[in-house]
């Protein structure tokens, strides 16, 4: 079977099994759509699935357990998690030590935005970065709306927890007021911002 007749004939059922497991219709095309591009990637390499169906499942399967993984934290916008680490203090805050840390620490998000998965990473610059409307990036990225707004939740949630992973930051009065590396680095933390200041772990 190729892509596209397996697209034809299999697309209605696996999303109905997304949404037999709770996901709403926005997230089943969401993650349907991607367990499709990423079949048309494998099977363009060296190790091609034999059984395109049960590897498709497979891949679904897969997709759906880390959604909701990534979706058990309490997702933060990009804005709100960089106005809570220190984003857009006034001149006078900044010259306080807090709002120093304050500040050090929301320089994490750039660099750990980068190692989000190009499909969410392209989602938050779109629309939390560039300042686009959800709308207009669904177009440009030939999304629907509710798949757009789908995929930029979950995008938010890998990156917080990504945050998380790398950095413990202590918070008083709404401020960071200092923070701490993990001692036992996550992949991919040393390229942080916060790497380079703060305290680490003990």
């Amino acid at each position: 079977m190729d892509l596209a007749a397996a697209f034809a004939e299999l697309r209605e059922g696996m999303r109905a099994y997304v949404r037999r497991r709770g996901a709403e219709p926005a997230l089943a095309d969401d993650l349907v759509q991607d367990v499709f591009l990423k079949a048309s990637v494998a099977l363009r390499g060296a190790h091609a699935p034999r059984h395109l169906p049960a590897w498709l499942y497979a891949a679904l399967r897969s997709a759906l357990a880390d959604h909701y993984r990534a979706a058990r934290p309490q997702p933060l916008a990009l804005d709100e998690v960089e106005a809570e680490l220190g984003a857009g203090l006034s001149a006078a805050a900044l010259q306080e030590q807090p709002a120093l840390a304050h500040q050090q620490l929301a320089q994490c998000l750039r660099p750990l935005l980068g190692q989000l998965p190009a499909i969410y990473g392209a989602a938050l610059i779109a629309t939390d970065l560039e300042g686009l409307r959800l709308a207009e990036a669904a177009a440009r990225q030939g999304l629907s709306l509710a798949a757009m707004k789908s995929r930029v939740s979950r995008a938010r949630a890998l990156l917080r927890a990504r945050l998380l992973a790398c950095c413990e930051p202590q918070f008083s009065q709404g401020l960071v007021d200092d923070y701490r590396r993990k001692q036992a680095k996550a992949a991919g933390c040393a390229g942080a911002g916060c790497a380079s200041g703060g305290k680490t772990g003990a």
